[in-house]
């Protein structure tokens, strides 16, 4: 029978090996999963882990300077959208494709419809939990 000390060393280098996979596979499928518009927001998303005596934390953030997270998550009301100035002609312009028209748009604003809240981020837990749950029971039952 192992004694304490070398089972307790065991599980922290398990629990170490599955907290490394967790965070990359919260990583990877985040970025798979998040919304695509242009596809910048998932490219900005990067793992961070919080570690106390107690628990660990594996968060998964967005480098982006706006808070799409926040957006994507709650959904927003109808606002406008303005343009910043080009600092050429120092006039501003909102150019977009509007596929109901069919054609680009020019407009110095536009009014936005708003949008609805995306549930990706309780998607990509929802995949990655009980995948990983597993594979920590494995690695305990071979440790």
């Amino acid at each position: 029978m192992a004694d304490r000390s070398d089972l307790a060393a065991k599980f922290a280098v398990v629990k170490h090996q599955w907290l490394d996979e967790v965070e990359d596979d919260l990583k990877r499928t985040s970025s798979i999963m998040a919304p695509r518009d242009t596809g910048y927001f998932a490219s900005t998303l990067y793992a961070r882990r919080y570690s106390s005596a107690l628990a660990t934390d594996i968060e998964i953030h967005a480098a982006s300077e706006k808070p799409k997270a926040i957006w994507l998550r709650d959904g927003t009301r109808p606002h406008m959208i303005f343009s910043a100035a080009d600092h050429w002609t120092n006039r501003s312009v909102v150019a977009f494709y509007w596929p109901k028209a069919g054609a680009t748009i020019f407009r110095m604003y536009v009014n936005h419809p708003g949008t609805k809240p995306d549930h990706w981020a309780d998607e990509v837990l929802a995949y990655v939990v009980p995948r990983q749950e597993d594979k920590l029971a494995a690695m305990i039952d071979v440790a």
